[in-house]
């Protein structure tokens, strides 16, 4: 839902990737959730096209600096693929 790019593989398939809470749930069980995050910040619909714009990136590089702009949406679960640190107890 993040990218336009995104389109399904052939007629009448469609790609759904399993939400946070879904995660979380499956995970749940086994594993003691430590952090969750995200990498790699970007998209091209909605929210993402206000903060991913380069005109918005530009300026917020030149005010914040670029990587603490990258790592403020990050923190913001704003990047493309969800990092999961987890750890089984015991």
């Amino acid at each position: 839902r993040r990218r336009s790019k995104l389109v399904p593989l052939a007629k009448g398939q469609v790609q759904i990737w399993p939400s946070l809470g879904r995660i979380k749930e499956l995970l749940a069980p086994r594993f003691a959730l430590e952090k969750v995050s995200s990498i790699d910040p970007g998209g091209d619909r909605g929210t993402l096209w206000w903060v991913e714009n380069r005109w918005i990136r530009g300026g917020m590089g030149r005010l914040v600096g670029k990587q603490r702009w990258r790592s403020l949406l990050e923190a913001l679960r704003i990047g493309r693929e969800l990092v999961v640190i987890a750890r089984r107890p015991g």
